[in-house]
Order: structure tokens, then C-alpha cells, then sequence
């Protein structure tokens, strides 16, 4: 945004030699740098340089609003973050209490191994943990992503002065 402020401010400097023609071609009005017609009506520009105190005023509260904004993103990505730790928990919670209820549909043999007498439950278990294993993979790559963006953020912190 600074940026175009000192574009804007540098184009106000330059002065003005174009000219600009004025046409009124069936009703409507256009702007032209050259005439558009035997009745075009040449317009005047004038450009001054903005005084020093009014460059100065728009910078402040360009500077300002760019601060303001940025701390808006910050709380705003931090919040973000906060409900997606909530939802990983969630998920978490969820996915437990799901293999927990398979799970209590198998038993343990006399050799000690893991079994079913439903056919593929154990399938269906894998299915579960990989499906929220995809969900929290997810989950934690946007929370990474908003945290790569804090630091951008935070790097472009005004300096104190």
C-alpha cells in the first residue's frame, strides 16, 4: 500500500502535458488524448505538487491502517489456529472413541493374538485410523500454513522509532 501512495505521489510530481479532449459522441461523454471529433473541447489540467504536511498526514494514515490491518490478520490467523487445535482434539476424541467400539467387537485367543469373528473389522479399523489420520494431516499443514503467514507478519512489523 505504501508503495502506491509513493507511486501516486510521485506521478502528482511529474507535471501534467498531456492533453485531454472532451467528446460528445451520440450522448455519451469520453475523455481523449486526442480529438474525437471537430466539436472536441480541449481540457485544462493542472497538477501541483502536494504540499509537505498534507504528504506527510497521508502516510501516517496509510502507516496506520497497514498496522491496523496486520494486527487484525495476526488475531485473526491466531484464532484460526486456536479452532483448528479445538478441532484436532475433537477428532481425536472422535477417532479414539471409534476404534475403541471396534475394537470392543474383538477378543484376545489363548495365544495372545487379537481377534474377530466379524469379517473385516479389522479392515475397518485401518479405514478409520487412516481416514482421520488424512483429517489431522490436513488439519495440521493449515495450521503451518497460517503459522509461516504470523511470520511474515510479525517480520513486517513497523520499526520502533
Amino acid at each position: 500500500m505504501l508503495r502506491v501512495w509513493g507511486c501516486l505521489l510521485c506521478v502528482m510530481v511529474i507535471p501534467v502535458q498531456a492533453e485531454v479532449y472532451k467528446c460528445t459522441i451520440k450522448g455519451r461523454t469520453e475523455f481523449s488524448d486526442q480529438p474525437c471529433s471537430e466539436q472536441a473541447e480541449k481540457i485544462d489540467l493542472k497538477a501541483t505538487q502536494p504540499e509537505q504536511s498534507a504528504i506527510e498526514q497521508q502516510q501516517a494514515i496509510t502507516a496506520t491502517f497497514e498496522e491496523e490491518s496486520r494486527v487484525t490478520q495476526i488475531h485473526s490467523l491466531n484464532q484460526h489456529n486456536d479452532h483448528l487445535e479445538s478441532e484436532i482434539i475433537r477428532l481425536e476424541q472422535q477417532r479414539d472413541a471409534e476404534l475403541e467400539e471396534l475394537s470392543a467387537r474383538t477378543y484376545i485367543t489363548e495365544d495372545g493374538r487379537i481377534a474377530t469373528s466379524e469379517h473385516g473389522l479389522f479392515q475397518r479399523m485401518d479405514e478409520v485410523a487412516a481416514d482421520y489420520q488424512q483429517q489431522l494431516e490436513q488439519i495440521q499443514q493449515q495450521i503451518q500454513k497460517n503459522k509461516t503467514a504470523l511470520q511474515g507478519l510479525y517480520r513486517n512489523a513497523p520499526m520502533e522509532q
